[in-house]
């Protein structure tokens, strides 16, 4: 017969090993981070959730495994002229866990591209979390998966994305929304930003903070500051 002190004991230690397994921080397995690129892409938009994502994986077991994936394995250039061979095609790309969508400044080519579309509808749709930058949230909406989900994209683009997409719920007044697993910026800068939301929600706020800290990301902790203090 169990005392009650060796019962409390055990409870408390099946709970934690619960938690440890239900836990994203504790997985035996890299979280697979999958930044979508292609031609004329934004750089910003790519450089920003693989270095914040990047810089997430510490000595313990929380570890991203972070890849760009493209039409094909044949380099891509940015409209900056960034040049980058994607490490997979959509065909051979792994099951993604987190889907990163930039955006381009011929979007009407992008939104044209049915390979891209369809790649972005099928991975996202399975995906843990999806996230877009500037004008990629029009990706997701042709992907269909701005359905009823809040929503924003470059200033001045809110007004076309919600009369493209009715069913998407725009908020073009917000530089960053976090509607459950989807996380919109506005692009540009604020796609650390944005990528920061997005590990906060996985990872929990001391590693964003860490990862921000390391990126010398300063006005991350001033706008979490200030709007703690609105809040009050």
């Amino acid at each position: 017969m169990v005392s009650k002190p060796e019962e409390v004991h055990m409870r408390i230690l099946l709970c934690l090993v619960l938690f440890l397994v239900g836990s994203p921080a504790f997985s035996a397995e890299p979280l697979r981070v999958g930044v979508v690129v292609f031609e004329g892409f934004l750089s910003s938009e790519v450089v920003a959730p693989m270095e914040v994502f990047t810089k997430a994986t510490s000595e313990r077991s929380l570890r991203f495994e972070v890849f760009t994936v493209g039409a094909s394995v044949k380099p891509v250039r940015s409209h900056e002229g960034l040049l980058i061979q994607p490490r997979v095609s959509f065909a051979s790309c792994p099951p993604l866990d987190i889907l990163v969508v930039p955006s381009t400044l011929d979007m009407d080519s992008a939104l044209a591209d049915q390979a891209l579309v369809a790649f972005i509808k099928e991975r996202g749709a399975r995906a843990r979390y999806v996230a877009s930058h500037c004008a990629g949230a029009f990706l997701l909406g042709k992907a269909g998966l701005l359905d009823g989900r809040r929503a924003t994209t470059y200033i001045g683009g809110a007004e076309a994305l919600r009369k493209m997409f009715p069913k998407a719920r725009v908020e073009g007044d917000k530089q960053v929304v976090v509607d459950g697993n989807l996380v919109t910026s506005i692009g540009g800068a604020v796609s650390y930003e944005g990528s920061l939301a997005l590990l906060e929600r996985i990872a929990g706020p001391q590693t964003a903070d860490r990862v921000a800290d390391e990126l010398y990301y300063f006005r991350w902790k001033e706008k979490k500051a200030t709007a703690a203090a609105g809040a009050r």
